[in-house]
Protein backbone atom coordinates (compact mmCIF):
# COMPACT_ATOMS: atom_id res chain seq x y z
CA UNK A 1 0.00 0.00 0.00
CA UNK A 2 2.65 2.30 0.44
CA UNK A 3 3.63 2.37 -3.40
CA UNK A 4 0.11 3.58 -3.94
CA UNK A 5 1.04 6.11 -1.29
CA UNK A 6 3.83 7.15 -3.67
CA UNK A 7 1.82 6.49 -6.84
CA UNK A 8 -1.05 9.20 -5.52
CA UNK A 9 0.96 12.19 -4.80
CA UNK A 10 3.28 11.31 -8.02
CA UNK A 11 -0.33 11.52 -10.31
CA UNK A 12 0.17 7.93 -11.30
CA UNK A 13 -2.84 6.24 -10.40
CA UNK A 14 -6.46 6.50 -12.24
CA UNK A 15 -9.40 8.04 -10.93
CA UNK A 16 -10.42 4.38 -9.70
CA UNK A 17 -7.34 3.60 -8.08
CA UNK A 18 -7.25 6.76 -6.03
CA UNK A 19 -10.93 6.52 -5.29
CA UNK A 20 -10.33 2.66 -3.52
CA UNK A 21 -6.83 3.57 -2.27
CA UNK A 22 -8.05 7.23 -0.02
CA UNK A 23 -11.34 4.15 0.95
CA UNK A 24 -8.26 1.95 2.54
CA UNK A 25 -6.95 5.72 3.95
CA UNK A 26 -9.77 6.34 5.52
CA UNK A 27 -10.32 2.78 7.41
CA UNK A 28 -6.61 2.32 8.23
CA UNK A 29 -5.24 4.44 11.25
CA UNK A 30 -1.74 3.73 10.16
CA UNK A 31 -2.52 4.39 6.63
CA UNK A 32 -3.96 7.55 7.50
CA UNK A 33 -0.73 8.45 9.36
CA UNK A 34 1.53 7.86 6.69
CA UNK A 35 -0.61 9.52 4.07
CA UNK A 36 -1.28 12.27 6.17
CA UNK A 37 3.05 12.87 7.12
CA UNK A 38 3.40 12.64 2.85
CA UNK A 39 1.02 15.04 2.60
CA UNK A 40 2.27 17.59 4.64
CA UNK A 41 5.93 16.96 2.88
CA UNK A 42 3.99 17.99 -0.46
CA UNK A 43 2.80 20.98 1.13
CA UNK A 44 5.95 22.04 2.01
CA UNK A 45 7.53 21.17 -0.80
CA UNK A 46 5.01 23.37 -2.54
CA UNK A 47 5.43 26.20 -0.36
CA UNK A 48 9.47 26.00 -0.85
CA UNK A 49 9.41 25.28 -4.03
CA UNK A 50 9.57 28.15 -7.13
CA UNK A 51 6.17 27.78 -8.86
CA UNK A 52 8.09 28.00 -12.64
CA UNK A 53 10.52 24.94 -12.12
CA UNK A 54 8.27 22.34 -11.86
CA UNK A 55 10.86 19.75 -12.60
CA UNK A 56 12.63 21.02 -9.11
CA UNK A 57 9.38 20.47 -7.65
CA UNK A 58 9.30 16.97 -8.38
CA UNK A 59 12.60 15.75 -7.87
CA UNK A 60 12.69 17.50 -4.22
CA UNK A 61 8.83 15.69 -3.73
CA UNK A 62 11.05 12.34 -5.18
CA UNK A 63 14.37 12.88 -2.62
CA UNK A 64 11.77 13.27 0.55
CA UNK A 65 9.39 10.39 -0.02
CA UNK A 66 13.08 8.13 -0.40
CA UNK A 67 14.10 9.47 3.19
CA UNK A 68 10.62 8.88 4.49
CA UNK A 69 10.85 5.19 3.11
CA UNK A 70 14.35 4.00 4.17
CA UNK A 71 13.64 5.55 7.77
CA UNK A 72 10.28 3.34 8.01
CA UNK A 73 12.52 0.61 6.95
CA UNK A 74 14.92 0.84 9.62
Amino acid sequence: MKNNINKYFAGELTSEEKDEFLLEVIHDGDLQEDFLEYQHLVALIDWSSPKEDEKLALRKLSEFMSRIEKRKNK
